[in-house]
């Protein structure tokens, strides 16, 4: 029994060693076939290990180029807007300043200054130091490529009428490449921008921005902040004679009052515009004295003689007028206010013929 189990051991180790060797043999074989891919990973491995050693080397050299390209960028940048804020200080005729970038020692910013010891607070006016601000943007705003809309609040707030003029021809130039979008209270300054569009109406639209009740913020499109054109005249005229038409009682005469209103509004346009050629007109600061020898002053008295009559009829009848209580009860009928309309008509054809 002895002996079978010392055999039995000894087979048993045998069989050990034997699998062992079958295993490291297949080991082996498997290894053959994937020596192929593990010799190609190596020299992958290899050629990485090489390529971000020569990176490594170059990491001082790249970063010394970016900041010379920075640096290149910036002193390239700044050039450009001072020429272009030089030229935008000369047509807006602002005060000469001294541009300084600290920018150039680490700093991302600009200051202007009279000398390296005064800001432009301490000396000039708060109107000058507007006009400085207003050609700093635009210069920045024109380094932009690809003509991007401008937006304006108010450009002219505290500087005097003799400069209002040159921000305006500034921001007509603007208009030819790119649009402008300018917000404004300030009538002589809107009237001023719209008059220079009045031979290329569509090239320029004005709206009203309004509070109605508890809406705040009303936009609305407009003719003009000073006066309607006699187009918009007639067409509100007419529409109020068609309305009339179909109205009665009450209603038609109330009608009938509204259209002697605008009536009214019209004969002033048709004076203004027509007979004057716009030579003063309201809220214009000047003269316009190169159209005065376009006024046709041989036909002035027959279109004095046709407008005059329908103007005073248009005071009596409108009810911003008081009228005295004989006159109170004769109201103007929807035929008159036809042929009163038609009266100016014709007058301004035959001034303008």
């Amino acid at each position: 029994m002895e002996e079978l189990h010392k055999e039995g051991e000894e087979r048993q180790q045998a069989l050990a060693e034997a699998t062992t060797k079958i295993r490291a043999l297949e080991d082996r074989l498997t290894l053959r076939g994937l020596l192929p891919q593990i010799r190609s990973h190596v020299e992958s491995a290899r050629w990485a290990d090489r390529v971000g050693f020569q990176l490594r080397r170059f990491q001082g050299i790249k970063k010394s180029l970016t900041e010379t390209s920075k640096r290149g960028s910036a002193e390239v940048l700044n050039r450009d807007f001072e020429s272009h804020y030089e030229a935008e200080c000369q047509a807006l005729r602002a005060p000469r300043v001294t541009l300084d970038f600290p920018g150039r020692e680490g700093e991302a910013k600009r200051r202007k200054l009279l000398t390296p010891g005064h800001g432009l607070e301490e000396i000039l006016s708060e109107g000058e130091q507007k006009v400085i601000a207003l050609a700093d943007f635009l210069a920045e705003a024109t380094l932009k490529p690809g003509g991007s809309p401008i937006v304006l609040d108010d450009p002219v707030t505290s500087l005097d009428h003799k400069r209002l003029q040159y921000v305006v021809d500034r921001l007509i130039n603007l208009s030819r490449d790119r649009q402008v979008i300018v917000f404004t209270h300030d009538i002589w300054f809107a009237a001023e921008l719209l008059a220079r569009f009045e031979q290329a109406p569509k090239e320029c639209f004005f709206y009203d921005v309004m509070v109605e009740g508890d809406r705040i913020g009303m936009v609305t499109r407009g003719s003009h902040p000073r006066t309607d054109t006699f187009k918009d005249r007639n067409r509100r005229i007419q529409s109020l004679i068609e309305e009339a038409q179909k109205a009665s009682g009450v209603t038609r005469q109330a009608l009938i009052e509204k259209g002697y209103e605008e009536l009214r509004g019209a004969c002033e346009v048709v004076v203004e515009k027509d007979l004057l050629q716009g030579v003063t007109e309201r809220y214009r600061p000047n003269v316009r004295m190169m159209v005065l020898d376009q006024i046709r002053t041989e036909l002035l008295q027959a279109a004095f003689a046709a407008i005059i009559p329908v103007f005073e009829k248009c005071c009596r009848v409108i009810a911003s007028h008081s009228q005295p209580l004989t006159t109170l009860g004769v109201r103007p009928t929807l035929d008159e206010l036809t042929e009163d309309w038609a009266a100016l008509r014709k007058a301004r054809e035959q001034y303008r013929t």
